[in-house]
């Protein structure tokens, strides 16, 4: 988790690592619900392209992620 919020950056741990727990977690908690909102953009990104020249029933068009679910 402190590399993530890092960035991947050795040179940022020690300052990660002197945050708050909770300002951390939620943090982590966003990066999270970014990169899942991504995704999701994507597929439905995909869903449309291929959608109108699939057969019926052939595609579903994508579910939101639960942890974007109730924000």
């Amino acid at each position: 988790m402190v590399r993530e919020l890092a960035e991947w950056n050795p040179g940022r741990y020690p300052e990660v690592l002197r945050w708050p727990l909770r300002e951390a977690l939620l943090s982590y908690l966003e990066r999270l619900r970014a990169q899942a909102r991504a995704a999701y953009r994507d597929q439905q990104f995909i869903y449309c392209m291929l959608a109108p020249h699939a057969k019926k029933g052939a595609l579903s068009e994508p579910k939101l992620p639960p942890i974007l679910r109730n924000q």
